[in-house]
């Protein structure tokens, strides 16, 4: 899936060509099941959307909020989603239905592991809030700082966070302790492989930079 001039915009020829699935909306996050056909996408300040065609056609869930962040099991029936400045929602049943959890806070990342088991939250000027049960309690984790994205490997145990105009950190046990890595940037996007080895991170406007050893080290590419 891919943001463009607002729409939604999906390849199923690994990104040689791309076409639009979705109306021109304020569009945040999104986040699919591994073999692609269950889709979840949030509209800032409007309503959650999903698809179960690999986004062919969509159907528009939950109450209009400030959606900054959503997340997926693997198989795209535990979903979780965080509003800023609100609460965190998760979802058994593809989006059908939504659970209000955690306390309101000013959210902005989510991510799951691939059973949908263990999720981690991060919060803007907050901590990391990480939940081994699939969103019922959660445990404030790491200092306070501006968590600004967060990824999680397919296990859980494996994690990355980063903070804006800050370091990236790292953690190898399901969030309970983290570590600071590489130099402060203004990192943005994240991304962890399955196992959690090989890493990903950007730095806003400039480089791309990867880790293949869970985010201790990085380099530029």
């Amino acid at each position: 899936m891919l943001f463009r001039s607002g729409q939604i915009n999906r390849s199923t020829d690994s990104g040689a060509t791309w076409e639009q699935v979705e109306s021109v909306r304020p569009w945040i996050s999104v986040a699919c099941s591994s073999d692609g056909s269950k889709v979840i996408a949030a509209a800032q300040g409007g309503l959650l959307y999903v698809s179960i065609d690999s986004g062919a056609t969509w159907t528009a869930r939950a109450t209009k909020r400030k959606w900054v962040s959503v997340a997926t099991s693997s198989d795209g029936a535990k979903l979780v989603a965080a509003v800023q400045g609100g609460f965190i929602y998760t979802s058994t049943n593809s989006g059908v239905s939504w659970t209000e959890r955690a306390a309101s806070r000013n959210w902005s990342a989510v991510a799951s592991s691939s059973s949908g088991t263990k999720l981690v939250a991060t919060v803007a000027q907050g901590r990391i809030y990480v939940s081994s049960d699939s969103g019922a309690t959660w445990q404030a984790k790491a200092s306070t700082r501006n968590w600004l994205n967060v990824a999680s490997s397919t296990s859980g145990t494996r994690l990355l966070a980063a903070v804006g105009t800050g370091q990236i950190f790292y953690s190898r046990d399901s969030g309970s302790t983290w570590s600071a890595a590489d130099s402060a940037r203004n990192w943005r996007a994240l991304y962890l492989t399955g196992s959690g080895t090989r890493a990903y991170a950007a730095d806003f406007g400039k480089k791309l930079y990867r880790s293949s050893d869970s985010g201790e080290n990085w380099t530029a590419l």
